[in-house]
């Protein structure tokens, strides 16, 4: 799917909860997640490329939100972040 597209969709649908406030929710989950996976021994709950998808699909939806309330797309912050990073890594 392209960024725009998830943006659009995105957009559409409703919103129960502050943008931040459930990004920092789902943020959270994905610590959790990661924090069970780095646990020694049989306490060790492997985290599965299913499980990321489906926690970071959450966080993305926050953040699309977000950036969507203050007019700026999905396109932008790729585009920004990767000239920022490429300038920075060129030194």
């Amino acid at each position: 799917m392209k960024a725009n597209k998830y943006q659009e969709a995105v957009a559409a649908m409703p919103l129960y909860d502050d943008p931040i406030l459930g990004l920092m929710g789902e943020v959270g989950e994905v610590v959790e997640h990661v924090k069970k996976d780095r646990r020694p021994g049989d306490r060790r709950k492997p985290l599965t490329k299913e499980k990321l998808i489906d926690e970071g699909g959450d966080v993305l939806w926050y953040l699309t939100r977000l950036f969507s309330e203050h007019d700026v797309t999905l396109s932008e912050v790729m585009e920004h972040n990767i000239e920022k990073l490429t300038a920075r890594h060129s030194k």
